[in-house]
């Protein structure tokens, strides 16, 4: 097929998406031939965490996600280490493959015991907080970092940090400006920023305000001879080819002591413009959290061929489909967007 016609099928598929001509042969053959088939990771004791973290990455045959994720460099010395993030590569890999064809029934019993493995070795060397891989629902973003303990995954991101002082908002003075480079594409969406009934993404990316004013009594003073009531940081993502936003639901009642879960609604963007990026980022997965906050269930919401499905290890059939984008949105009075607790760009 030659690419004027592998143009056009993509955008029948994707009339979202942006200069896409440029993309060259083997990319655009890429998003055609991706799998829609039915994922066949089943749940195997409190395994969900894990499950849709997996599906939500590797759900698309992505040659980015490729190298992140399984081509990456270790960043341990210890043999033992070592040998284990080995392990866990080569794991990864075949989950991949598995994720990809969806010819199989799979459990992830032997991740989570190399991830349980590494885990308590490194917490030989280092300080690291008491887990379970093996038994414990985590989250997916403990899944996430402990990645990064082992991996260098690559994703450069760009942001600018402008921070100001004022005494009244009209009249700010610049304190620092920076632009900062690094690997980090974990953003979090904090509770701060999850005080109405909604909140529209587009307000907080790429660009988000913090507005913080202090006590009368206790100004900020970023100087030992100049102190502000208010403290305006402006944070700007400028580029990045990957995103993962964790969406904080977990707060106290403190009248009773009691934990509570957050139903703010998110309400995400298809696609995100960062200013220095050749091509927009797209919304390709969101890792929902069916429960309280005490614990529950996680399921992934993932993208195929311009559909979107859910994708659930406790169900026999665990791929369902749901259809738009904005069918994902409005379902059973935005339940999704109540419980959205995860959402992957690239």
């Amino acid at each position: 097929m030659i690419k004027k016609e592998l143009l056009a099928k993509v955008k029948s598929l994707y009339p979202y998406y942006k200069n896409i001509a440029v993309l060259n042969k083997k990319s655009l053959e890429m998003i055609l031939k991706k799998n829609c088939n039915d994922i066949k990771i089943s749940n195997e004791s409190n395994s969900c965490y894990l499950d849709s973290l997996l599906v939500a990455l590797f759900n698309d045959n992505n040659e980015m996600i490729q190298k992140m994720f399984l081509e990456t460099k270790l960043k341990d010395t210890d043999a033992k280490l070592i040998k284990i993030a080995e392990e866990i590569r080569q794991e990864m890999i075949s989950i991949y493959d598995i994720i990809q064809k969806g010819n199989k029934k799979f459990y992830c019993k032997n991740l989570r015991r190399l991830f349980h493995n590494y885990y308590i070795h490194k917490r030989t060397i280092t300080k690291m907080e008491k887990k379970d891989w093996i038994k414990d629902q985590l989250e997916p973003l403990d899944v996430l970092n402990l990645l990064q303990e082992m991996f260098e995954i690559k994703s450069k991101t760009k942001y600018s940090l402008k921070t100001y002082g004022a005494n009244n908002k009209k009249d700010k003075k610049i304190v620092r400006d920076d632009t900062i480079t690094d690997n980090n594409f974990i953003s979090n969406i904090e509770m701060e920023q999850m005080k109405n009934e909604k909140l529209m993404l587009k307000t907080i990316y790429p660009k988000y305000t913090d507005n913080v004013l202090f006590d009368p009594t206790n100004l900020w003073k970023p100087t030992s001879n100049v102190s502000y009531k208010y403290k305006i940081t402006i944070k700007k993502y400028l580029a990045g080819d990957f995103l993962f936003i964790y969406v904080n639901r977990k707060t106290i009642n403190y009248a009773t002591g009691d934990n509570i879960k957050l139903d703010t609604k998110i309400i995400p963007e298809i696609k995100m413009k960062l200013k220095d990026n050749k091509f927009n980022i797209y919304l390709r997965s969101m890792i929902i959290h069916h429960g309280g906050a005490e614990g529950g269930h996680y399921t992934t919401i993932y993208e195929c061929k311009g559909l979107w499905y859910e994708y659930d290890d406790m169900k026999s059939n665990t791929k369902r489909l749901i259809g738009t984008f904005e069918d994902v949105c409005k379902v059973n009075k935005s339940y999704n967007l109540k419980n959205l607790t995860n959402l992957v760009y690239y």
